[in-house]
């Protein structure tokens, strides 16, 4: 998942997805938690669901390829039979 939110504006550039609330005076002490969360995509799949990501919906033509090719590789590279674990 870091692999992929790092091809996807803004959390490519954002940091830490918590570093904002920390900064915060709005909320208290941040808590953690884990939990098990598994889905498979098929790599079409995975592709056509992050390029109808608004970040990625609004690149420049030429830009949303790219960024949508990153993620065919990342698929391809990252792929265990049929799932990204």
């Amino acid at each position: 998942m870091a692999r992929l939110y790092h091809l996807l504006p803004p959390f490519g550039d954002a940091g830490e997805p918590t570093a904002s609330l920390e900064r915060s005076e709005l909320f208290g002490v941040l808590e953690e938690a884990s939990f098990s969360w598994f889905r498979a995509f098929p790599r079409d799949e995975l592709v056509e669901g992050v390029g109808t990501q608004s970040s990625i919906a609004t690149l420049p033509a030429d830009e949303r390829a790219d960024r949508l090719a990153a993620v065919g590789r990342l698929w391809d590279e990252e792929s265990v039979g049929e799932v990204v674990p």
